[in-house]
């Protein structure tokens, strides 16, 4: 009898042990298969905060029993919070202060990669750094775990790295694609975003529900005198006076764009030709006609005034592929009257 009991006790712990090693394999697994399926859920963000909502949506499916939030700040200032996200992790207002300020402490202090607090009900809240992994920001992932979990600890480390290298490769994917899309000189949208948006806008006027779209050409007059006269840096010190202005006069929604070397475009997406007229209203009264100073070479100033030829057309008066030829038909119709009625010296 004492000799099955102890062959009994034998096997009970050889099986309780082989179900922890099973348990360990499988959490293993787990955490291998939620690495590699982050790599791609990262490719498929479009920005900074798509990417960190999915991957943490991502994880919390891996790990439903577990909380987790991520937390950007700027490096400079710990206590701002550049992105945040959060999944199966409930954050109060307060909380969320709260925390935040324990963020910046631990920042300041620089300790361990891993932190961790006892809450209530026995819950466990871990906290792990992103130190040295960001060129921009501090990260920061916080998880909230039913119990203390060592080989979740452990597992934290992998998927801060993963979700450091994601966030770092679509920042600098982000600052290149930025960077392909503006102009240099203005910081406006360049000629081939501008195509390719107005791309996008013709082919929603040609399938339904046909959203119809509206562009304004403007042309700066009396550049090239400038250039010839005052050099080319007097001429880029106007290009982006006039350019810094048409911003201000813009909508959030409104796409401005600088479309060659004197000549700006706007295009406002899913609008009627009456948006190009309130601009050029804008632009008449707001605009055309004021001062403009340049600073020269030889450190004199200059005073130019500001004198704009504009073209406006939409897709409810001609076939979508035309808008942009017809506006440029009205911007050189309208230079030519211009032009007429300047007196002449």
């Amino acid at each position: 009898i004492i000799y099955l009991l102890a062959f009994a006790y034998v096997m009970h712990g050889q099986n309780r042990q082989i179900g922890r090693s099973m348990a360990k394999i499988q959490f293993q697994n787990r955490v291998f298969q939620t690495l590699l399926e982050l790599s791609h859920v990262a490719n498929q963000a479009s920005n900074i905060p798509g990417l960190l909502e999915d991957s943490l949506k991502h994880i919390h499916t891996m790990f439903p029993e577990c909380g987790f939030a991520f937390f950007l700040q700027e490096r400079q200032r710990p206590e701002v919070t550049r992105y945040a996200a959060t999944a199966g992790y409930r954050l109060e207002a307060d909380e969320e202060r709260h925390l935040v300020d324990l963020l910046s402490r631990f920042h300041a202090q620089q300790e361990a990669p891993v932190q961790f607090n006892k809450l209530h009900d026995g819950e466990q809240q871990y906290i792990a750094s992103m130190a040295g992994r960001l060129s921009q920001y501090e990260g920061w992932l916080i998880v909230r775990s039913p119990r203390l979990d060592d080989a979740l600890e452990q597992a934290l480390t992998l998927l801060v790295d993963q979700l450091a290298s994601a966030v770092e490769n679509k920042s600098l994917h982000l600052t290149l694609r930025e960077s392909a899309e503006r102009d240099a000189l203005t910081g406006l949208y360049n000629r081939g975003f501008l195509e390719s948006a107005l791309a996008t806008c013709i082919q929603s006027k040609l399938q339904p529900p046909g959203l119809d779209f509206a562009v304004l050409l403007l042309d700066l007059d009396g550049l090239k005198e400038v250039n010839d006269q005052h050099g080319h840096t007097a001429g880029d010190q106007l290009i982006a006076a006039v350019a810094e202005r048409l911003t201000a006069l813009s909508r959030e929604s409104d796409i401005l764009a600088r479309y060659g070397g004197d000549e700006f475009v706007l295009l406002f997406p899913s609008a009627n030709r009456s948006a190009a007229d309130r601009m050029t209203k804008s632009i008449r009264t707001q605009l055309d006609g004021a001062s403009c100073r340049l600073a020269l070479a030889d450190g004199e100033e200059l005073t130019l005034t500001l004198r704009l030829s504009l073209g406006g057309a939409s897709s409810c008066e001609t076939a979508a592929h035309k808008v942009l030829d017809l506006a440029d038909e009205r911007m050189y119709a309208d230079k030519a009257l211009r032009r007429e009625a300047r007196p002449s010296t």
